[in-house]
Formats: structure tokens, C-alpha cells, sequence
């Protein structure tokens, strides 16, 4: 495990917790529509990114699929612990909608990372090759 990312995964933990803890939580509005979902999704792919880079960056060896479906589980339960926790809050409910956001952005960035890793890896092939 590595050290830092653990360490910002769990503060950033902390701060899902503070926003699901008020009852009115800071939410751009636009007028074009709900960014509410959007939002849910690009908060946990942060989350997702935090928990695998510091799967990644770790010294141990894991497989491919671990990579992916650790982080993703990972960031799924905590969005579930999320919206059991809003519950709790005045004015906050449970919403189904919510959780598959929250899992749909801990997924994709899942994704990103071996298309990541592959573009990366052409940039300095080509910067070697003076392409």
C-alpha cells in the first residue's frame, strides 16, 4: 500500500462524509439541468482514482483485474455507506440514483487507466524515437 494515496484516499473519504453530512450541501446550479448525478460520478471517479493509485503505486504485484475491480468495489461500498449515512441527515434521503452514480464514476475511471497507460506509453516511444 502506498502511504500517501491511503492517506488521501481516507481525508478524502472524510470530506464525502462532511458534504453528505449537511443538509444542504453546496450544489452549482446551471438551469440547464441536475448536475446532482454528475456530480455523484465525478466525485467517486476521484475516489476510485485515489484508491487505485494507491493500490498502484504500492510494491506489491496485482492482477490486472484486481487493479479494476478492487477500487471499483471499493468506491461502490463507500457510496452505499454514503447514502445509508444521508439518511440520517435532515432533509437528505437514500437515493437509488445516487448509488449507481456513484458506481458508474468508480467504474469508468477503472477504465481510464489502461487507456491511460497506453497513450503514455506511445508519447515516449515516440519522444525516444523523435517522432
Amino acid at each position: 500500500m502506498n502511504l500517501p494515496f491511503a492517506v488521501c484516499t481516507v481525508c478524502y473519504c472524510g470530506l464525502i462524509f462532511y458534504v453528505s453530512s449537511l443538509s444542504n450541501p453546496p450544489v452549482p446550479d446551471l438551469g440547464l439541468f441536475s448536475w446532482d448525478k454528475l456530480l455523484h460520478a465525478g466525485a467517486y471517479a476521484v475516489l476510485g482514482w485515489l484508491a487505485a493509485m494507491t493500490l498502484r503505486r504500492s510494491n506489491r504485484s496485482y492482477l490486472p483485474a484486481t487493479l479494476f475491480i478492487i477500487p471499483a468495489v471499493f468506491a461502490a461500498l463507500y457510496g452505499l455507506s454514503d447514502e445509508l449515512h444521508q439518511m440520517l441527515v435532515k432533509d437528505r434521503a437514500f437515493q437509488w440514483g445516487d448509488l449507481v452514480a456513484d458506481t458508474v464514476g468508480g467504474m469508468v475511471i477503472q477504465g481510464v487507466f489502461p487507456i491511460w497507460g497506453r497513450i503514455r506509453k506511445v508519447a515516449k516511444h515516440n519522444e525516444r524515437s523523435g517522432v
